[in-house]
């Protein structure tokens, strides 16, 4: 299964906004505000930091687990960023997606299954959240 021509657009168009308005703005992001929040809860998004214990209490989509430091929004922008650019989301059915993201030495820094139109509103969801 492939993406189609309009996710593939959106994914693009992600990837060229993220590297001309988002790569050098670190700290203006934020997972903790209000609205998304709000947009979390509502769509039952389960985000979380990327552990070996936290990868076993997945019991259902849609989630992102990554792995991120003090400017978590930014690196989990960052870190989709990744697995779009670098061929590490995949379609799995008709509407889930799977991604994820690696360091330079093979180590996972993000996994997650959702759905392809519920990521890219959380993308553009904390990109609200602009300071």
């Amino acid at each position: 299964m492939d993406f189609t021509q309009k996710q593939k657009v959106e994914m693009f168009d992600f990837l060229l906004y993220f590297e001309q308005n988002i790569r050098n703005n670190k700290n203006r992001y934020s997972l903790s505000n209000n609205s998304l929040q709000d947009f979390i809860k509502r769509n039952k998004i389960m985000i979380k930091r990327l552990t070996q214990d936290n990868k076993g209490k997945i019991k259902n989509n849609p989630f992102i687990l990554c792995c991120w430091g003090n400017d978590r929004a930014y690196d989990l922008l960052r870190h989709i960023r990744n697995s779009i650019a670098h061929g590490n989301a995949k379609i799995k059915s008709t509407k889930r997606v799977e991604i994820h993201d690696y360091d330079r030495n093979g180590n996972e820094t993000l996994y997650g299954k959702i759905r392809f139109d519920l990521l890219m509103s959380l993308i553009k969801e904390i990109i609200k959240t602009s300071k």
